[in-house]
């Protein structure tokens, strides 16, 4: 092997690594971004499951109340029916 030969495999190579670390870069970014999309998707449904949680018993409660003004059983009423 000449020298020419080593400097022009060693071009190769260095060629070849640097499209090797670009695809992994790329992979890496992906693959954080398809975390991230995880987490956000967990949340989309936690958040509504926490806050109808929190939230409906007391519209429930007043949704009772109003209706139990309409209604002279009340809400009740309906239920044994």
């Amino acid at each position: 092997m000449t020298e020419e030969d080593i400097v022009r495999q060693l071009e190769e190579n260095t060629k070849a690594l640097k499209e090797l670390q670009d695809i992994t870069l790329k992979t890496a970014r992906y693959i954080r971004w398809i975390r991230v999309m995880d987490i956000l998707k967990i949340l989309l449904i936690i958040i509504p499951l926490i806050a109808a949680y929190i939230y409906l018993p007391r519209l429930l409660k007043d949704l009772a109340g109003s209706y139990s003004e309409l209604m002279p059983g009340g809400f009740n009423s309906l239920l044994l029916k």
